[in-house]
């Protein structure tokens, strides 16, 4: 029986894949919340990891590059499971030695993930290493000559820029919009002068 820790992103839809699992003699860990998860997976080295994809596959592709970027769980197998091929083999490309497969075919290949993990894990680029020679703007989801909205923004702004809160967001309606509340505005540091400075600055006087 081996532990095996699944991620699935919804958690009324996970039971199928938790069945599965179980029923194969898995010993199953399972939650919804992603917050718990790196912490956990550290801590306690699960045999095997299960990732389902068929929700907020973005989330799962970062949550086992995080993993292989992490020492102390970059041995352990991952099993992607299901998802629509376009975003899986996207994932593939990132992470080539994790195994992917189905619902119905979970049990057989995570039986075979522990059995044979990968010799030298790959080690896939982080996030922003990957986003590292877009814009901010794309990094934003922000197309060329958009319209955006910037709702009670701190500090000062640029002259043509429009100062506008959420209930005057109205007419053309902007292409994205940003809320600000919670930004800090920033403030020069006021610096007390030295007692020299002081000093020196009286004997002037």
């Amino acid at each position: 029986m081996a532990r095996v820790r699944v991620q699935h992103w919804k958690e009324s839809e996970a039971q199928p894949l938790l069945r599965a699992l179980r029923a194969a003699g898995h010993q199953v860990d399972y939650t919804h919340e992603p917050q718990s998860n790196v912490r956990y997976i550290r801590d306690t080295q699960p045999e095997a990891i299960v990732i389902d994809l068929s929700r907020s596959p973005a989330h799962g592709r970062e949550l086992a590059v995080y993993l292989r970027g992490t020492k102390s769980t970059r041995h352990i197998p991952i099993i992607f499971v299901d998802g629509e091929p376009e975003k899986v083999q996207k994932i593939r490309d990132l992470i080539p030695d994790a195994e992917y497969t189905t619902l119905a075919k979970v049990a057989a290949l995570v039986k075979r993930a522990i059995a044979k993990p990968p010799a030298a894990p790959v080690v896939p680029p982080q996030m922003m290493e990957r986003s590292a020679s877009r814009t901010t703007a794309q990094k934003m989801g922000i197309a060329a000559n958009s319209r955006v909205a910037l709702i009670d923004p701190p500090g000062r702004l640029h002259p043509r820029t429009r100062r506008t809160s959420a209930r005057r967001v109205s007419g053309r309606r902007p292409t994205r919009s940003f809320a600000c509340h919670g930004m800090v505005r920033s403030r020069p540091r006021r610096v007390r002068p030295s007692v020299a400075e002081e000093a020196k600055s009286g004997l002037a006087e």
